[in-house]
């Protein structure tokens, strides 16, 4: 499958979710600032992935798995 990077993004003021892997995604979640979101990063679904070195604040949430999300959280 395809893996993808999101690295060196800025996510601010979204009504949903600032970063989401989704499906049967694949991806690097790096460096990114997530504030103000609903959700700063939202792993779903059949989802993997590295998530690490990311600024979430002022999220209502600010890392979230579900269904059968996951990837590994650093720092």
């Amino acid at each position: 499958g395809t893996h993808v990077a999101a690295r060196q993004n800025r996510c601010l003021d979204n009504h949903s979710n600032g970063i989401s892997l989704q499906g049967k995604s694949s991806a690097d979640v790096e460096g990114n600032t997530c504030t103000g979101n609903a959700t700063g990063v939202l792993v779903s679904g059949e989802a993997r992935g590295t998530v690490s070195g990311n600024t979430l604040e002022d999220n209502d949430t600010g890392l979230a798995f579900q269904d059968q999300g996951a990837a590994t959280a650093r720092g």
